[in-house]
């Protein structure tokens, strides 16, 4: 089973330990610069370097950027899905949910950061944090449109 790291702002001690255990490490950009780096592309290298799999970014309105350990060298980005945004809050935890029921059912890598970014806004679209969490029936409709 794939541990999922949904990392934020901790004692660095903390993040060093964690990230060290899990298959997929998740931060906030906010998290991934105050642990490692100014540069995405640092953090996320330190977080491959640690040992997982995949580490991502989450940033907003600009996407999700990841890494693959299979690849290093390579930043893949999935831009954001534009929607009139109402409400923010719990759109990371939204995202980090879709993302794990993603890997869960075994979609690759691209796919599940797609459906994940799908989920958050749709949320975002939506005023509170677990009211305007979405099914999944209405994810995959509006990647369908």
């Amino acid at each position: 089973v794939p541990a999922i790291l949904d990392a934020e702002i901790a004692e660095h001690h903390v993040l060093d330990v964690l990230t060290g255990i899990a298959d997929h490490v998740i931060f906030s950009e906010r998290g991934l610069s105050s642990w490692a780096s100014e540069r995405i592309e640092d953090g996320l290298r330190k977080v491959i370097g640690k040992g997982a799999q995949v580490a991502a970014v989450t940033r907003g309105a600009q996407g999700v950027t990841w890494m693959a350990a299979d690849d290093p060298h390579s930043l893949k980005q999935c831009p954001a899905f534009e929607v009139k945004v109402v409400d923010t809050l719990a759109a990371g935890d939204v995202f980090h949910g879709a993302y794990a029921l993603a890997i869960a059912e075994g979609i690759k890598i691209a796919d599940a950061m797609r459906f994940a970014s799908a989920a958050a806004a749709i949320k975002c679209a939506r005023a509170g944090g677990r009211a305007g969490a979405p099914t999944r029936t209405e994810v995959d409709d509006f990647l369908r449109r």
